[in-house]
């Protein structure tokens, strides 16, 4: 009868045992689970950080462009017109000259 229970009391700790050792690989299981969850999450936030940044920095080039040409285009009627008082002061310089000359 004690040999029957200490059998039995065996077995119980075996299952005990095997129920535990199934615990702890689903445990494990589950912590790999979601450190794959976690790493998935996080390189999902990485990429879309990366696609806003990789926007927002096309974003400025455009700005920047746009600015280069406004000031191109802003010079252009500068210099067209210091251009032109220079030949003309050039030929009024030529003229008087020319009359003082004659004179």
């Amino acid at each position: 009868s004690s040999s029957y229970k200490l059998k039995k009391l065996l077995l119980l700790c075996q299952h005990i045992n095997n129920t535990s050792t199934a615990f702890i690989h689903t445990q494990h299981t589950v912590s790999v689970t979601l450190t794959y969850i976690n790493t998935q999450q996080y390189s999902t936030s990485m990429a879309q950080q990366w696609q806003l940044s990789r926007a927002t920095c096309t974003r400025q080039q455009r700005k920047l462009q746009q600015r280069q040409q406004q000031r191109q285009t802003q010079r252009q009627p500068v210099l067209m017109m210091v251009s032109l008082f220079v030949v003309v002061a050039v030929v009024l310089l030529a003229n008087s000259s020319s009359s003082i000359s004659s004179s």
